[in-house]
C-alpha cells in the first residue's frame, strides 16, 4: 500500500490540464521556489529529518 505513489502520479499530470492564466501563476511559483531554493537536496532532507526525529525517538525509548 504505497498511496505516496499514486498522489506523486496524480500531481505530475495537473500541470498539463490548467488553464492558460493558472498555468502561469503555477510556473510563476515554481519559478520562486526554485529561486529561494526550496527544492535544495539539503533543505528536503532536513524536513524529512525534522519529521522523523521525533518518531525515531519514540522507537529508541521503547526498546
Amino acid at each position: 500500500m504505497n498511496n505516496q505513489h499514486s498522489s506523486a502520479t496524480l500531481r505530475k499530470g495537473q500541470f498539463l490540464w490548467m488553464e492558460p492564466a493558472a498555468r502561469n501563476v503555477y510556473l510563476q511559483k515554481l519559478k520562486e521556489r526554485i529561486s529561494e531554493g526550496y527544492y535544495y537536496t539539503d533543505r528536503i532532507f532536513s524536513k524529512i529529518a525534522d519529521e522523523l526525529a521525533p518518531v525515531l525517538e519514540e522507537v529508541v525509548a521503547s526498546h
